[in-house]
């Protein structure tokens, strides 16, 4: 029961990759009908020609929905496993969507280069109509913006406003696909289909990027306090301006500081159950290492809450949780909100490099002092190593029959992963908290 259970889930959690897939290659179904196949791959030109052709469909679909899912509607967290598996699927649609729309220009120019290399170099490069100006236009757009992204490491701000432009870049993509002869502009049912695409990305590019201000919903906080819980480790405690937002322990939100330096938006793990909103934010990079500088009073505008990661979403009552670094925070929450009595039998697994860096352990332990069922298990490397799933199993007598919640670095979360799945704990049974944000 427990096993059907678990399969049931992996393909609900799969449905927002699976209605992307379809979405995308829907255009190339119409395409494959408009003409015999035989026809399409005839020879080396036309073979070309028709891989070209496929790539920019499938290319332009992908990313249309990917401006989409940039949006972030809170809608999308029925269909991903979160609203950070949807950014993290983001972040791959992308990179497949950006390598086919480089594909089409490839392949048209090794067409012409069977005749003449010359032919391809004016294919590319020599001055031509309006709508191939627009086609080349968005290419070097995205080509500048993805490198930034994938190979240049960008300061928040200037990467978050690159991001904006890729909404331009689409638009250009959508001028060179309406006004170019070629198969979209003979088949009605492949034009609609096209540019009703088109038109629901633009407006979620530009509803995210220009009118954030005035469309995106927000509640409005202030800061109460500021805590230097570690040298670098700040807590930021919120209270709302009117009605507090309803949030799940484990949810995290996106915030802007009405403050310089501290108006872009960021997303942060909630770590309080109740009462004021609490963020706990390690020095990590050069907006984190400035938290600090925030001032008591400075409005905050908080979007969400979303994720689901959380205890609560689990139907096994007996769960581990592995926190690595400053990933205490969801787990915090959590903790924080547990009940005096319950069901649950929860063991955590705290990682850090040693006791000094191990942040609110006192609270914690006294947290798991007080409910026998929740077990808090200290865990400091520089005396035990690396935590493993073997370990683990070492401390709490066993592995099976259990949900795993993890949230830490990045190279800790994969590696648990791992040792999981191999020790045949299914995978819908392993929980993380990941970000790969836009």
């Amino acid at each position: 029961m427990i096993e059907r259970f678990y399969n049931m889930n992996s393909m609900k959690n799969k449905i927002g990759i699976i209605i992307v897939s379809i979405l995308s290659v829907i255009p190339a179904v119409i395409w494959a009908f408009m003409k015999p196949l035989a026809d399409r791959f005839v020879d080396f030109s036309a073979t070309m020609t028709s891989l070209g052709q496929v790539g920019a469909l499938v290319g332009m679909s992908m990313f249309g929905l990917n401006l989409i899912l940039a949006a972030r509607p809170k809608w999308l967290e029925n269909f991903f496993k979160g609203m950070n598996v949807a950014y993290i699927k983001h972040h791959q649609i992308g990179a497949i969507s950006f390598v086919l729309l480089l594909s089409h220009p490839i392949f048209l120019a090794i067409k012409y280069g069977q005749t003449s290399w010359e032919l391809a170099a004016q294919f590319l490069f020599a001055n031509a109509s309006l709508p191939l100006i627009y086609g080349r236009a968005s290419l070097v757009l995205m080509l500048v913006l993805l490198g930034m992204t994938f190979y240049v490491k960008l300061p928040y701000q200037i990467w978050k406003l690159s991001h904006k432009f890729l909404g331009l870049a689409y638009f250009l993509a959508t001028l060179h696909l309406v006004f170019i002869y070629s198969d979209t502009s003979q088949s009605m049912p492949l034009r609609m289909y096209m540019l009703a695409l088109s038109v629901a990305a633009l407006i979620a590019a530009f509803y995210r990027s220009a009118f954030y201000p005035w469309l995106v919903p927000v509640k409005k906080y202030k800061i109460v306090a500021i805590n230097q819980i570690s040298p670098s480790v700040n807590e930021v405690v919120l209270r709302p301006d009117s009605q507090p937002i309803a949030y799940m322990p484990g949810q995290f939100v996106f915030i802007s500081f009405d403050q310089p330096g501290f108006k872009e938006i960021h997303p942060f793990t909630i770590s309080s159950a109740e009462g004021d909103l609490t963020i706990t934010v390690k020095k990590l990079g050069d907006y984190t290492a400035g938290i600090g500088a925030l001032r008591v009073g400075t409005l905050a505008k908080i979007e969400g809450p979303f994720g689901v990661f959380s205890y609560l979403n689990s139907q096994n009552k007996k769960q581990v949780w592995v926190a690595g670094g400053i990933g205490v925070t969801p787990f915090l929450s959590m903790a924080r909100s547990l009940p005096d009595k319950s069901e649950h039998d929860i063991d955590l697994f705290y990682c850090t490099k040693n006791e000094s860096e191990a942040v609110f352990i006192d609270e914690l332990k006294s947290i798991a002092d007080s409910r026998p069922w929740f077990r808090l298990h200290p865990f400091y490397s520089a005396d035990s190593g690396k935590i493993s799933v073997q370990k683990i199993g070492e401390i709490i007598g066993g592995i099976e029959s259990r949900d795993y919640f993890l949230c830490g670095p990045v190279a800790m979360m994969s590696t648990i992963k791992k040792q999981l799945i191999d020790s045949n704990i299914p995978k819908n049974a392993v929980h993380s908290e990941e970000f790969a944000m836009l």
